[in-house]
């Protein structure tokens, strides 16, 4: 059962990494220690923030074909 600090520290973390990500990139300097430090192995904390990574690449290109921004 996950600790009620922790719960706090991810949901946290998720956030800055969030504000990160929208304004510079490079949120996972936060959520993969983050992971660790919760007992998740090197591999599978970046196989998790990978999930996240193609759900906004793949939103972001969505994004960008709908209002015509990327010149093919």
């Amino acid at each position: 059962m996950i600790e009620w600090y922790e719960l706090i520290a991810l949901v946290f973390g998720g956030f800055i990494a969030g504000l990160i990500n929208v304004v510079a990139g490079n949120g996972s300097a936060i959520t993969l220690p983050l992971l660790m430090w919760l007992g998740l192995d090197a591999n599978t904390a970046n196989a998790t923030n990978r999930v996240g990574a193609i759900f906004q690449t793949t939103s972001a290109i969505t994004s960008l074909n709908k209002t015509k921004r990327v010149k093919y």
